[in-house]
């Protein structure tokens, strides 16, 4: 597992650096007459899906929330959480990054969008089917990774 970028504070709940930040929210989904609602779960006891968001305005008591993916394992989408550290870190700004995460490069772009809660997909495997041709970012991202363990 890649741990987070080292310019990004470890919180409780996931990864801040500055105004911005990566969170892992335990979430509980229920489905009812074909729409799913969704709760976020204090303790995480009863959650069933691991909500990864982008949240902006941090410090500023105007915090805004922007869905990343969900993920039926709590690993996953911490390692998630962790190569979006990364990713966003290499960018130049943080915006365009994630809304490349998102899977909304570009009006041109054809990017993957996970349709519900991801289960059988790896962390790294996501991110590079939702960054689309925007996957060789994560590539030089990851690649100062290993020349700082070097």
């Amino acid at each position: 597992m890649v741990s987070h970028h080292a310019a990004w504070e470890d919180t409780e709940d996931g990864y801040k650096n500055g105004e911005i930040g990566v969170f892992v929210t335990p979430t509980y989904v229920v489905s009812k007459e074909g729409v799913n609602y969704a709760r976020e779960s204090d303790t995480g006891a009863n959650a069933n899906v691991y909500s990864v968001s982008f949240r902006t305005g941090i410090e500023s008591g105007y915090e805004r929330r922007k869905s990343l993916v969900d993920f039926k394992d709590p690993r996953t989408a911490w390692e998630y959480a962790n190569l979006a550290t990364h990713y966003i870190e290499h960018a130049n700004i943080a915006e365009f990054a994630v809304l490349e995460l998102q899977g909304r490069g570009t009006p041109t772009d054809q990017n993957w969008i996970p349709d519900g809660v991801v289960a059988d997909m790896a962390a790294e495997e996501v991110m590079r089917k939702m960054l689309g041709r925007h996957e060789s970012q994560l590539d030089d991202a990851l690649e100062r990774v290993s020349a700082a363990i070097s």
